[in-house]
């Protein structure tokens, strides 16, 4: 669907507004962390986590509902 290695490359506008109108925590502008806003039709999904060759870590991913409608 969608890949994204740091935030502030894409959408940087709408994120940094999606951010507190779902109550999520703002990631600051030098941030390389990862974040997508995707419009999603009801179903499962499952979303693969990889770091780039050769780095390791820990991951967590937040989902949101960012149009209010579930």
């Amino acid at each position: 669907m969608d890949t994204n290695n740091n935030w502030i490359q894409t959408n940087q506008t709408m994120l940094a507004a999606a951010f507190p109108a779902v109550g999520a925590f703002p990631l600051p502008l030098a941030s390389k962390d990862a974040a997508i806003l995707a419009s999603l039709s009801a179903g499962n999904y499952s979303a693969p986590i990889a770091a780039p060759a050769g780095d390791s870590g820990v991951a967590l991913l937040e989902v949101y509902d960012a149009d209010g409608s579930s």
